[in-house]
């Protein structure tokens, strides 16, 4: 049980982490561009946001384009 229990805090703390060190880079990456670009903080938050999610999809569709195709094959016959 404690295994249990122990595992689960793991999963939370390694998730709920994760998403605080993603949160804290899009934070670092707005002030980058209010900075660069002498924006309001927001905007650039803005901008950080959508970097992260054209980058996404760009990832999305290189990883889609890089499949190989296989054409289905049937499955083995059995003898009896």
């Amino acid at each position: 049980f404690a295994l249990l229990v122990g595992g689960g805090v793991l999963v939370v703390t390694v998730i709920v982490g994760s998403t605080a060190l993603a949160a804290g880079a899009l934070v670092y990456v707005g002030h980058g561009f209010a900075f660069l670009f002498g924006i309001p903080f927001r905007w650039g938050l803005v901008l950080s946001c959508a970097l992260l999610v054209l980058g996404c999809g760009v990832a999305a569709i290189v990883h889609d384009l890089r499949l190989e195709v296989t054409p289905p094959q049937a499955p083995p016959r059995e003898h009896h």
